[in-house]
């Protein structure tokens, strides 16, 4: 049964960055409509850079709810960061390109995860993070390994 409830959350992980896709290519059109041309390349740049590289599904084992979060922006502020994430958060980026930890899609729905019951912890949740790209499963980034540590991921 356990099996079967975490090929669901990758499913699940999946039709979410399908969607996010989907967004992405309706921003497209709308700029095609509006200027009547293709974006150049820079445009398009400046397009994406709002488009999510990943999509994260959490569950909390003991409740069954899930969260959904993407990479980027927005992300958290300081103020809205779960104590336990804060804790746990490296003063500098681990990852290799630098990028804060609140930007990750693993962060950002852990964050919501454990903000939704007082008594959360890491080790309630099982976490399932794509790319938005083509839904490949997408591993942690050294930051996130060291702020979801204890959850159960099912894509590293």
């Amino acid at each position: 049964m356990e099996n079967k409830n975490h090929e669901e959350l990758i499913k699940k992980a999946i039709e979410a960055a399908e969607t996010e896709k989907e967004c992405a290519q309706i921003l497209e059109t709308h700029f095609k409509r509006l200027h009547g041309r293709k974006p150049s390349k820079r445009e398009r740049a400046i397009i994406n850079a709002d488009a999510a590289r990943a999509v994260s599904v959490v569950c909390d084992k003991k409740t069954g709810y899930i969260f959904i979060n993407t990479s980027g922006r927005p992300h958290p502020q300081t103020e809205e960061i779960h104590i336990e994430l804060k804790r746990r958060m490296p003063e500098d980026s681990l990852d290799k390109n630098k990028r804060p930890v609140e930007y990750c899609a693993e962060f950002k729905a852990c964050n919501k995860a454990l903000h939704s019951r007082h008594d959360a912890k890491m080790e309630d949740l099982i976490v399932a993070t794509v790319l938005v790209s083509d839904g490949s499963p997408k591993e942690r980034c050294e930051n996130c390994k060291r702020t979801t540590e204890g959850a159960i991921v099912l894509t590293d």
